[in-house]
């Protein structure tokens, strides 16, 4: 039971069935089971034991002396990091008892649609808290042009992707090339696929949202006719290249580190890097490729276009 599970309560009450997910963080040491979860920003602790390896009984509290409801929570293992249950709420005098359904899960399977409007909002504040405040554009996640996607867990929003398709034609264009062998290197490639945005929401790391959302933009940009597919990948200090991880089980190779790349376009357009903070942004990029058909792009070749992309 050690690590991060997502907790799923769900109201089943004459008003409608609602449901509220939240990231909980266990710990366990023999029978005893410890753990602490956020709500509206406020701390609550979990306090439990775990019987016979396939039942849960334990209480959920408020951190905080003052807050006057608690949790009740019983659970039985259906499969392998999956436990279902019911839980009883004491929420203060004005309330009283309800009872509600739990579940508790290590992994998920979300559902990736594009964005309503109210979601628009949201996927931006992720962006926002994970890479950097501007560094994304209300009006880019409404761009038509580019393929948009909400990853849900039932209707909490946890994740996004970013990416679109260029003609090779249109890079042609802007590019002016003269060189014969760098025109034929880009005309095999068809359509370019460029992963732009990946991001998961605060709290929700390590359950593979990164990799579902990656996954499905691979899908949609190939069956769109991609040959070629790029990503630029963001690298820190302290965490090193954040989806780096994903795009090794995903079959792409890093060819270029450009240190300071975002720099330039940070102090252009005022973007806060949440590494850097206010700009310039000196984070480095890595430059990650795969082909579908066997094609090659030559590195300074593929840094010339990253502009144009």
């Amino acid at each position: 039971m050690n690590g991060k599970y997502l907790a799923v309560f769900e109201d089943g009450s004459s008003r409608g069935s609602r449901r509220w997910v939240y990231c909980v963080e266990l710990i366990q040491e023999g029978a005893h089971i410890t753990g602490s979860t956020a709500v509206d920003g406020k701390e609550f602790v979990i306090e439990a034991m775990l019987h016979w390896q396939e039942h849960i009984s334990g209480i959920i509290f408020a951190a905080e002396r003052g807050e006057d409801w608690m949790y009740g929570v019983f659970l039985h293992k259906v499969e392998d990091e999956v436990w279902e249950g019911s839980c009883s709420l004491y929420a203060g005098r004005d309330f009283g008892f309800t009872i509600e359904r739990i579940s508790l899960v290590r992994s998920l399977d979300l559902s990736l649609e594009p964005p309503s409007e109210r979601e628009v909002q949201e996927l931006r504040w992720i962006i926002d808290a994970q890479i950097g405040r501007g560094y994304v554009e209300v009006e880019q996640l409404r761009d038509p042009l580019r393929l948009i996607y909400a990853g849900k867990f039932y209707d909490t929003v946890v994740g996004v992707g970013m990416g679109k398709l260029f003609p090779v034609s249109t890079l042609l264009e802007r590019l002016q090339l003269e060189d014969a062998a760098a025109i034929s290197q880009l005309e095999q490639l068809g359509r370019i696929g460029l992963i732009e945005t990946v991001a998961t929401a605060p709290g929700y790391e390590g359950f593979g949202i990164g990799c579902q959302v990656t996954t499905k933009l691979i899908t949609e940009l190939e069956a769109r006719g991609a040959g070629f597919f790029v990503v630029i990948a963001w690298k820190s200090p302290d965490r090193g290249v954040h989806i780096g991880g994903i795009l090794d089980r995903l079959g792409f190779s890093a060819v270029a580190e450009v240190p300071e790349f975002w720099r330039e376009d940070s102090l252009a357009r005022h973007t806060c890097c949440s590494y850097c903070g206010s700009p310039p942004c000196t984070c480095t990029a890595v430059i990650y490729t795969r082909s579908v058909a066997g094609s090659t792009l030559a590195t300074p070749l593929l840094l010339k276009t990253l502009h144009y992309l």
